[in-house]
């Protein structure tokens, strides 16, 4: 008989509080971006330890805004013009590449750790050329990236770095939060993540001029609320009236709803509860995985991780690609959703013929994550009843 496992890949941590700010926001009559968004801008900024935080429209947008940012303060060239290099992880999300090769920048890929899916920081140096500027470092399904390593490196061969911690909200590492680790550090609030605000992300940073130059990107790249005597912007300004319809920068409209900043804040208020939930399900699901006889490994993580998702890859180069395909479907049979592991090796879709790009080294670990890989959900609510059932469904090789 078929057991229905019902795992899915997402579920909504809301209840009544988020209703409730929702309609609070509807009785104002106030929809867009406003002191609603300056309150959950503050909270955040105090959460996670930085001076610094915008709310924007979705965690791809908040890349985009680091992308601009960074564009402009560190590389300030004429728009159009090739920026120089940035090195990337090979297994990210689309929305990882895309700002930097849309702000002019040469994608350069190097290989993943095969334990952890981050990047392999021991490649760091062979990726580095005379036009590096910059360094992307992911923190994956919830595990802290390399960042001392990255750090050093950046620092001893003076690039920036951003830090996209999307999938990695309340995740520590060296006694800090991720998200404090890149000159520019990002979260989205995706129904999937680890809040949701419907749509959502937030960008976080310390320094005032690359916050200034986010701020007016954000909202049409004018120069309204910024500064009079911000360095950045230094052609002359204009009287008030004729700032708030001022250009400076090339901006989009990223700006956020109020709704979705009052839903965040609630959120943000009972998310240490659906953290320690999360690490609860990780630790005990790493600790089956790993005292069992199956053939799957499991992502490594530390103590710190904020376990976004599990994801499993099958060892054999050979034949775990077959097992993979085959495994996914039984789970799906099952009732346990599954996904790649966010976009696999990156540079095996389609959309690299419009990149500028190389590849440093064989990625042989992305590669085998792409091939041999599936991640499943992680929840807010406790899902040890539901392990046994995977670890029998994994061990399932009759249907094979």
């Amino acid at each position: 008989m078929t057991i229905n496992v019902n795992w899915p890949l997402a579920s909504s941590s809301w209840d009544s509080k988020e209703i409730e700010a929702l309609n609070r926001v509807i009785d104002s009559r106030h929809f867009t971006m406003g002191e609603i968004t300056l309150k959950f801008e503050r909270e955040f900024a105090n959460w996670v330890g930085r001076r610094f935080a915008l709310m924007v429209n979705s965690g791809s947008s908040a890349n985009l805004l680091a992308a601009a940012a960074l564009a402009y303060q560190k590389n300030p060239v004429s728009f159009g013009i090739e920026r120089g290099e940035v090195i990337v992880p090979a297994v990210s999300w689309s929305t990882t590449y895309f700002p930097f090769h849309q702000m002019g920048y040469k994608l350069v890929f190097v290989d993943v750790d095969l334990e952890t899916f981050n990047i392999d920081s021991t490649q760091l140096t062979e990726a580095l050329s005379k036009e590096t500027v910059g360094v992307v470092g992911v923190n994956l399904l919830g595990e802290v990236g390399p960042w001392d390593n990255i750090q050093s490196f950046a620092r001893d061969s003076g690039l920036w770095t951003f830090e996209d911690n999307c999938e990695s909200m309340g995740s520590e590492k060296f006694g800090e939060n991720s998200g404090t680790f890149g000159d520019i550090s990002s979260y989205s609030f995706f129904y999937s993540h680890h809040i949701c605000t419907m749509e959502g992300g937030m960008v976080v940073c310390d320094d005032e001029d690359l916050y200034l130059s986010m701020l007016s990107l954000r909202a049409h790249g004018w120069g309204r609320n910024i500064p009079m005597n911000a360095p950045f912007f230094r052609t002359e300004r204009m009287n008030d009236w004729q700032e708030q319809f001022r250009f400076y920068l090339p901006g989009y409209n990223m700006r956020p709803l109020e709704m979705s900043a009052a839903v965040g804040i609630e959120q943000l208020a009972k998310f240490p509860g659906l953290l320690e939930t999360r690490r609860f399900n990780g630790n005990l699901l790493n600790k089956i995985v790993r005292e069992s006889k199956i053939e799957w490994r499991i992502q490594r993580v530390t103590k710190g991780s904020s376990f976004f998702a599990f994801g499993f890859v099958h060892p054999d180069s050979l034949t775990g690609n077959s097992i993979r395909d085959k495994t996914v479907l039984n789970l799906e049979r099952h009732g346990v959703q599954t996904r790649p592991i966010v976009a696999g090796n990156f540079t095996l879709n389609p959309v690299m013929k419009y990149l500028n790009h190389r590849i440093v080294g064989n990625l042989n670990s992305a590669t085998l994550i792409h091939n041999n890989g599936f991640m499943i959900g992680n929840h807010h609510f406790d899902l040890s009843d539901k392990f046994e059932h995977l670890l029998e469904i994994l061990a399932e090789r009759e249907t094979f």
